[in-house]
């Protein structure tokens, strides 16, 4: 799951063109020393789900499969905690056995990479739901943006909503 998640961009992903140009730029608009850069804008938007998707950055919770997803993302990224996460995960599904593993996922993210949850349903009839779910991770340090496609599984008994599975869209 960490590898899906965190495919990180290549110095060849910018080009000789792009590099040159940034230098170009670079010499040309040197800010003076007082002045303060401020961090790329990056939106997570609610307001633009359509009619069926949640998309969202926050705290998540247990009442939803797409409030267990959005708490499993939170933990990873906000709280960059693999203990957290692992609070959204079914202690019988085979995520629950990955405590080391995730953690050194969330330790391969950036500080203060930001995230965004894109979830669609797929199929949620019954106790076991499927979700198209696509995470958007923007390092504010680089500007870079990326954005990884997964299927998310949950499973709801006893009143809690939990994460099942996930595997590359």
């Amino acid at each position: 799951m960490s590898v899906a998640i965190h495919q990180f961009h290549s110095a060849l992903r910018w080009g000789v063109a792009a590099a040159a140009a940034v230098l170009a730029a670079a010499v040309v608009s040197t800010p003076p020393a007082h002045a303060h850069a401020q961090p790329p804008a990056f939106a997570c938007a609610p307001s633009a789900a359509a009619e069926g998707e949640v998309i969202g950055s926050g705290p998540g919770g247990f009442d939803t499969g797409p409030a267990a997803i959005l708490g499993f993302e939170h933990a990873y990224y906000v709280s960059r905690s693999a203990v957290e996460a692992l609070r959204f995960v079914d202690p019988a599904s085979v995520l629950a056995d990955r405590g080391p593993g995730l953690q050194a996922g969330i330790d391969a993210v950036a500080l203060g990479t930001r995230h965004c949850v894109r979830i669609r349903p797929i199929d949620t009839d019954g106790p076991r739901a499927r979700w198209a779910v696509s995470i958007t991770e923007f390092d504010a340090a680089t500007s870079f943006s990326h954005s990884t496609d997964q299927i998310i599984t949950t499973r709801t008994a006893g009143g809690r909503t939990l994460l099942g599975a996930i595997t590359p869209a």
